[in-house]
């Protein structure tokens, strides 16, 4: 062996020795190593289990829920999440002797097969990759695959706002496969722990999480039968914004508008004052906190409230200006009455002179005289007992109308009770 022979047999050897080291200190290399030229091949076809070949694909899928928010004027919300799917692929074994151990790959987009998922739902959607992407594929010796991703959606949630502001809500958040049938593919939720949340739940301004369920919703469509599964996320609307907001501030409207009761119909201006005031302020007030709810085509639990309000004041206004037209009815008869009996006196005293008078024949009552007989005669009967009742109350108004004023101090917290009893017996339970 000459002298040249000799340095590249020891070239060879150094070489050989370092590589090994190598693949000693960094076995995920060799791993990689030896996987490489098969990854365009497996990134094509999906995998199939050797003792059932024509049996589906099993994609074990878990969700990590990182936040929530919800867009109640648009119907949608949107959630942040890391999605894991699990599964096998038996061409991707390999011998180690460590079972713990597995290959991680960052950042891979085609190099091994990976599941068709997509949010049925989704309006829109983004990958976090402010550094790099968030996303890792990790494969352990005997073929199962990990992937985890995270994510950011924008979801569709049709939402029924009847209730309002006593609702719940139930978004759901649908993952289905794009192109592989249930004969290729089938997704299932993760026996453990499918649905996971932040330790410290969410913190959302009006509302609160209140149940998580999971479920399976496969579709079938034209073009064959597909996996779907489904998580369904159900909101209680707090309540404590909207009765600081709303129903406290209108309720004190409608008290102050009662206060007109116990001041004196002389009080013209006063009361005009407060009935017009406390109106034009619960009317303001429904106007601006309108702006802020969900609009819809139909009336909600709170539109029902402040037009009940609303309705209460306008009586309140209504019934200051009926209150005071009788008081000037009356006071306009007291007028004409002593006016009619200074005339009355001086006609008795001109008739005592002497002279024919004119005798006036009473008519007969036509009605008395035909005995209330027949249909027509019944209809006017009850006709003329109406207007008899409506004039004695009307007289007996005028008479004392400050007694509307003692019964509206009854009437209208009487029936606000009422009201009341009902709205929450029907729209908080």
């Amino acid at each position: 062996m000459n002298f040249k022979t000799f340095i590249i047999f020891i070239f060879a050897a150094f070489t050989i020795n370092e590589t090994t080291a190598q693949k000693a200190v960094n076995p995920e290399g060799a791993i990689l190593e030896r996987l490489i030229p098969n990854f365009n091949k497996l990134s094509r076809v999906r995998p199939v289990r050797k003792e059932n070949i024509t049996a589906p694909v099993s994609v074990s899928v878990n969700l990590y829920i990182r936040s929530i928010r919800i867009l109640t004027n648009d119907n949608e919300y949107s959630v942040q999440l890391t999605f894991r799917q699990q599964w096998r692929d038996e061409r991707l074994s390999y011998s180690s002797q460590d079972s713990n151990q597995h290959v991680s790959l960052i950042n891979s987009k085609n190099d091994i097969w990976q599941p068709d998922a997509f949010f049925s739902n989704e309006i829109d959607g983004k990958y976090h990759e402010l550094m790099m992407r968030n996303e890792f594929i990790r494969i352990s010796p005997n073929g199962n695959v990990m992937k985890s991703v995270r994510i950011s959606l924008r979801l569709r949630c049709p939402m029924n706002y009847r209730k309002f502001p006593f609702d719940r809500q139930t978004c759901s958040i649908r993952l289905a496969s794009y192109g592989y049938t249930t004969r290729d593919l089938v997704f299932v939720w993760d026996n453990e722990n499918p649905v996971q949340q932040t330790a410290n739940d969410f913190t959302m301004p009006t509302f609160v999480l209140e149940q998580v369920t999971t479920d399976y919703c496969d579709s079938i469509t034209k073009t064959g039968a597909y996996s779907c599964l489904r998580v369904d996320l159900t909101f209680q609307r707090l309540f404590t914004p909207y009765l600081v907001g709303v129903y406290i501030p209108s309720t004190m409207m409608v008290l102050t508008s009662w206060v007109s009761f116990w001041i004196s119909p002389k009080a013209v201006t006063a009361r005009t004052i407060l009935a017009t005031l406390t109106l034009f302020v619960l009317a303001i007030q429904t106007a601006e906190v309108n702006k802020s709810f969900p609009q819809t085509g139909y009336t909600k639990a709170v539109d029902k409230w402040t037009g009940i309000c609303l309705t209460f004041v306008f009586a309140a206004l209504l019934e200051f200006a009926t209150v005071h037209y009788l008081s000037n009815r009356k006071e306009k008869n007291s007028c004409t009455a002593a006016g009619s009996k200074d005339d009355d006196n001086a006609a008795i005293e001109s008739n005592d002179g002497g002279g024919d008078e004119e005798q006036e024949i009473p008519l007969k009552d036509i009605n008395s005289s035909d005995g209330n007989k027949g249909d027509q005669g019944q209809k006017e009967e009850i006709t003329q007992r109406a207007r008899r009742l409506a004039e004695n109350l009307i007289s007996e108004l005028e008479a004392s109308p400050h007694r509307m004023d003692v019964v509206s101090r009854v009437a209208f917290p009487g029936v606000f009770v009422l009201f009341n009893i009902f709205y929450w017996l029907v729209y908080s339970f």
